[in-house]
């Protein structure tokens, strides 16, 4: 996560700097920005989550969307169970909560399901992460002493250890809700316009234009990849400079914009314009 940080300040730091809009613009375009956007939140409420550092939705708004408890440490959970397990029952459990946590052992129940144990909070008080099937390549790679970012149920509480089912690492998480998250962002309009804006611009050859979550995720965190992403967005911005008067035609249409929004809106842009005419 640490180069998704690095990926995410840099990336969308550049598109908020990128206001406005375009009407008009081929379904093409309009598809390859609604695409990048959905890619990069899924990158912002990573980072969001475990960094505390976002440019599109807060960890509390992310938390929100997702309906997640958390984030807590598998060390807190443990703590928890321990003290009083009636009281983090009505905590955590018939939730999905989002843990952290340092892998003690990579192992399979009786059954054959891949688990991880994580830290607990004394000796025999353990935090047992359980997985399907369907896991097992992902658990294959996990090393003793990793740090992990899961989202897990609460099963049970069983000799001192606390029984996670269901469970599933952060970011593959994301990618399955990103349409949520991206409703999310669009419902944020006072906050996100730029950004919404800006995608109306979006053209090129990048795998973040696509709808391959993952794989745009892996390209951006190469900074010679990230940068290839940020001409993108430099193009686009350039194009949308042009195009005042066409955006405020579109905002004095949109019911839901005062006129204190538009003029905020209009002020924010000519500075920009202004900016890069410098």
């Amino acid at each position: 996560m640490k180069m998704g940080k690095v990926a995410l300040i840099i990336l969308l730091t550049s598109i908020l700097a990128a206001c406005g809009g375009k009407s008009g613009q081929n379904s093409s375009s309009n598809i390859k920005g609604e695409n990048f956007i959905k890619n990069l939140t899924v990158d912002d409420a990573g980072a969001s989550l475990v960094l505390g550092k976002s440019a599109l939705l807060s960890k509390e708004e992310v938390l929100k969307t997702l309906n997640l408890v958390g984030p807590v440490s598998s060390l807190k959970i443990s703590k928890d169970y321990f003290a009083n397990e009636v009281s983090a029952d009505m905590q955590y459990k018939n939730h999905n909560v989002l843990v952290f946590g340092n892998v003690n052992d990579i192992a399979k129940d009786i059954t054959g399901n891949p688990y991880l144990l994580l830290s607990g909070s004394g000796m025999f008080q353990g935090v047992h992460a359980q997985f399907d099937n369907n896991s097992e390549n992902t658990l294959a790679k996990i090393k003793k002493g990793e740090k992990v970012a899961l989202v897990c149920q609460i099963n049970n509480y069983i000799m001192k250890n606390v029984m996670l089912n269901n469970c599933e690492f952060l970011t593959p998480f994301l990618i399955k809700n990103k349409d949520t998250l991206y409703t999310a962002v669009q419902n944020n309009i006072k906050t996100n316009w730029m950004i919404i804006e800006s995608a109306n611009y979006i053209d090129g050859d990048n795998i973040c234009l696509t709808n391959d979550t993952k794989a745009c995720l892996a390209n951006i965190r190469i900074p010679e990849n990230g940068n290839a992403v940020m001409s993108i967005l430099a193009d686009a911005e350039k194009k949308m400079l042009s195009n005042r008067t066409i955006l405020e035609k579109k905002w004095r249409g949109d019911s839901r914009l005062s006129e204190q929004d538009i003029a905020s809106r209009l002020k924010q842009f000519d500075e920009m314009a202004l900016q890069n005419t410098k």
